[in-house]
């Protein structure tokens, strides 16, 4: 098993062909553990850890989830496609540093107590917070009351839920048998592109913050339409108007 940089294993690769071979076993299996960019961590979902392989013998090539299976054999393994990945990872990772430096070098504030207040319907209403578009995330609170659940709906990124008063229970599409139960301090990750809803759970209103992984709230509902900013267009009645 090879631990290390992707240099270091492609040597150890090489090596066991040319200066290891007398001291190893001619049928012995070795295996790297291949540090291809991952991004999800959410087993086979964004594709972002997929590593190409070529058959030894053939040539053939093949591509796996490095996120679901790391521990990969060195003699399949494409060294130069992965040294390509990671250089161009670096890249990304310098952009977005450069990014948060810039973020947070004049800090910013947004009270609770000075924020607008945007209606999502007679029984929920939201205080955007972090929300210029000027930081990575954008951040606000929602307070639903008893009754209150959210329409279906979808972001093309991820977003966090952090319970902070109440209860409430969240599911995927699909999932509306079997819902998550989120007390105050529980948080949860919905993830990108996938249809979701929750629901104040009790008789208490329920307070949460919403995160979204985006300078910009982008909001997609499957029933309704929506604004520029995100917030679900509403009538005079605060009913909201049915999608085209």
């Amino acid at each position: 098993m090879a631990i290390g940089s992707d240099g270091m294993m492609n040597a150890v690769r090489l090596a066991r062909h040319g200066v290891l071979k007398p001291y190893l076993q001619p049928d012995h299996r070795a295996l790297g553990s291949i540090n291809s960019p991952m991004q999800c961590m959410m087993k086979e979902i964004c594709a972002q850890c997929l590593q190409l392989h070529r058959d030894p013998l053939t040539g053939k090539e093949s591509v796996v989830f490095s996120c679901f299976n790391q521990d990969q054999e060195l003699d399949r393994v494409d060294f130069t496609c992965l040294n390509q990945r990671l250089r161009q990872n670096g890249v990304q990772e310098k952009i977005g540093a450069l990014w948060i430096d810039r973020s947070l070098r004049k800090i910013g504030v947004r009270k609770l107590a000075d924020a607008s207040r945007v209606e999502f319907g007679p029984l929920a209403f939201y205080h955007p917070l972090i929300a210029d578009g000027d930081t990575p995330v954008r951040t606000g609170i929602q307070t639903s009351a008893p009754g209150y659940v959210a329409p279906m709906h979808w972001h093309p990124y991820i977003e966090l839920l952090f319970i902070i008063d109440g209860e409430a229970e969240v599911w995927l599409q699909g999932g509306e048998a079997e819902p998550i139960h989120l007390a105050a301090g529980d948080c949860v990750a919905l993830p990108a592109d996938v249809p979701h809803s929750f629901r104040t759970v009790g008789d208490r209103p329920m307070r949460l913050l919403g995160i979204h992984a985006n300078p910009d709230r982008v909001v997609n509902y499957l029933d309704r339409k929506s604004d520029a900013s995100g917030y679900p267009v509403l009538d005079s009645e605060l009913e909201p108007a049915a999608a085209d």
